[in-house]
């Protein structure tokens, strides 16, 4: 697994229900039902590249159970609703 692009990154965490907040770096976080549900995650300004160390960190900010998991969220093959089912396993929504 290579390194993604931020762009599509940002796209992939817009589509599927994440909100942007510009502060220090840019944040995403996710939004359920009309609400934030702790569920967030950060992009350094300047960043070009998510590496897999990166990857790593963000899919654990994100509740996803692996790297190939964060790659199928990026590539849409995760849907928003599979992503509503893993926050559901986690416990994170009710």
């Amino acid at each position: 697994m290579g390194p993604f692009p931020v762009r599509e990154v940002a796209a992939a965490l817009m589509s599927k229900g994440f909100e942007k907040r510009e502060n220090d770096h840019t944040h995403y976080h996710f939004i359920y039902e009309g609400r934030d549900i702790g569920v967030s995650t950060k992009i350094s300004h300047g960043e070009r590249e998510i590496g897999i160390g990166l990857v790593k960190r963000m899919r654990q900010q994100m509740r996803l159970d692996s790297n190939s998991d964060f790659a199928r969220f990026v590539s849409c093959s995760l849907t928003h609703g599979e992503y509503i089912e893993v926050l559901k396993r986690h416990g994170v929504i009710s």
